[in-house]
């Protein structure tokens, strides 16, 4: 389970690499501002490149390797706006092995949660 995470998070974390020091540097916009449109692209970055790293392991216990992955993408993308989701990439990355632990630790209560529906065969 934590192999196929480890893969994922690091997976993300080279999909979104490339647009988050862009998008530290830009701190903190207003509601609205100029930058507004740039959540939801990196939501949907982070969903494509978390997708494709977690579809391509098998998490042990889970029956539907298709809907876990779909339930710890939107998980992520519930929990965390887009711009902390490529922070969190960028430095997962850049840890080493320690950081996608740490994400996959952070996560904990989520993943339990979709490795459930996951054996159930649930989307």
């Amino acid at each position: 389970m934590i192999t196929t995470l480890l893969r994922s998070c690091l997976g993300v974390a080279l999909a979104i690499t490339a647009c988050a020091p862009a998008v530290l540097a830009q701190g903190t916009t207003p509601a609205g501002g100029a930058n507004a449109a740039s959540d939801p692209t990196l939501r949907q970055q982070f969903r494509e490149g978390f997708s494709k790293g977690c579809l391509a392991g098998k998490t042990p216990g889970v029956s539907n390797q298709a809907g876990f992955c779909s339930c710890m993408a939107t998980a992520y993308t519930k929990r965390y706006s887009g711009r902390m989701l490529a922070v969190i990439s960028q430095l997962a990355g850049s840890a080493g092995q320690v950081g996608p632990q740490l994400v996959d630790a952070m996560m904990a209560p989520e993943r339990l949660s979709c490795v459930s529906k996951g054996s159930a065969g649930e989307r």
